[in-house]
């Protein structure tokens, strides 16, 4: 049995594959295969764990090892630190997958480990990797851990603590488990009567659909929304609140688009543009979708349309 990892895109013009044998971690031994220059040596993983998902954590676990003399000697070779990122990356994916595992540490070992200039180009794949919304291996809560390091640590230029202490307070908001940012709002309905998020809590699920006006992709994942037979009955039943939320500003905008919204759910606009203005989500990719529970804690974020669906009925 092996642990199946993902090709990785970049993200541009060049295309990282990860480069641990046949995309995989398996009982054989590790070696890389992608011709790619690696900047470590891959972990030796003792015969005796034959058992694949510990092997990938023994990979992770160790993968770093070697890293400091690496890093203090380090080169400028942006394309190579960025594939040995990239396989441990997909590795440590694979693990997080399958079962719980304190990753944090060995995200952070790296960069505790790098001088200034490494760790500004890995806090930018990390970026890249693990907060992008297109990345393979998007994980906010581990992009929270980098960010809350690279906020304090004295080997961080100041101007990229400032973006990091912006970005771990937005990240720290609708973590999954926690209750959503509340804000007030009118619906496309009754535009005069203003109600809020909270007052939603109680017996049903709400699902945030964050659109933007002109967005094709928006209205390629509402489309797929409608003829989802069972959201459409509960909606029906009123059994789940669906709220499409305008991401611009003005209520007067939102009042000349509403007209292009389907009638599905409720069409809403977020009065004093509080969500943007804060911020209180995080909206870099469009739509934005999200999934809480009847009290109103997060149960699902960044979601497709398919793993919400999935979610809410398989």
């Amino acid at each position: 049995m092996a642990v199946l990892l993902p090709a990785c895109s970049a993200f541009s013009h060049k295309v990282y594959t990860v480069s641990t044998p046949a995309l995989a971690v398996t009982t054989d031994t590790l070696t890389p295969t992608s011709g790619e220059e690696r900047l470590i040596p891959l972990p030796k993983i003792p015969a005796k764990i034959t058992d694949p998902t510990q092997r990938a954590r023994y990979f992770v676990s160790h993968y770093w090892d070697d890293w400091k003399a690496t890093a203090e000697s380090f080169t400028p070779n942006e394309a190579a630190l960025e594939q040995t990122t990239v396989d441990f990356l997909a590795v440590l994916h694979a693990v997080r997958s399958t079962e719980e595992f304190p990753a944090e540490q060995y995200v952070l070992a790296p960069l505790r480990a790098s001088n200034e200039r490494v760790v500004v180009s890995l806090l930018n794949l990390y970026r890249k990797y693990l907060h992008e919304s297109a990345s393979p291996f998007r994980d906010d809560e581990l992009f929270l851990a980098v960010a809350l390091w690279a906020a304090t640590d004295k080997s961080v230029p100041f101007a990229t603590q400032v973006r990091m202490k912006e970005n771990a307070l937005l990240l720290s908001r609708n973590r999954v488990g926690h209750p959503a940012e509340d804000f007030p709002f009118v619906s496309a309905g009754a535009p005069d009567s203003l109600r809020s998020l909270s007052q939603l809590r109680g017996k049903h699920p709400t699902i945030l659909f964050f659109y933007s006006p002109g967005c094709d992709h928006c209205s390629a994942a509402l489309y797929k929304l409608q003829y989802c037979a069972p959201l459409r009955e509960a909606l029906r039943n009123k059994a789940i609140n669906l709220l499409l939320v305008y991401n611009g500003y003005g209520k007067s905008e939102w009042l000349n688009y509403r007209e292009q919204v389907p009638n599905f759910g409720e069409n809403v606009y977020n009065v004093g543009d509080t969500i943007l203005n804060t911020p209180l989500y995080d909206l870099s990719q469009s739509p934005t979708i999200l999934l809480l529970d009847p009290q109103g804690k997060v149960r699902l974020k960044n979601a497709s349309v398919d793993e919400l669906i999935r979610e809410l009925y398989h």
